[in-house]
């Protein structure tokens, strides 16, 4: 599955167990999406300035920075996205079954 399948829903029940987590998870598939639709590590200077793009002020920036580096290797792949959230691993049985 591609980024784009995760980027339509919320990352919920996130190895982290936090929502600000999940929501930088959940900016990162987004920027998958729109910059190919493939999983690949994305860097912290690239989801800066795609952030930057989606008009987020430098002071939400300096919060997702440090979340962002917690999980920027694990967003990586489907296989991580799916381990970083239930809800996201749903998806894919979901999809495993149709």
């Amino acid at each position: 599955m591609k980024p784009s399948h995760f980027a339509r829903t919320f990352p919920h029940g996130s190895m982290f167990h936090k929502w600000e987590y999940e929501q930088v998870a959940l900016n990162i598939v987004k920027i998958l999406k729109r910059t190919g639709d493939k999983w690949r590590r994305l860097s912290l200077d690239e989801y800066i300035d795609a952030r930057r793009y989606d008009n987020t002020s430098n002071h939400d920036l300096n919060l997702e920075r440090p979340l962002f580096i917690d999980i920027q290797d694990i967003i990586i792949s489907e296989y991580g996205a799916r381990q970083f959230s239930v809800a996201w691993d749903e998806i894919c049985k979901i999809a495993e079954n149709l």
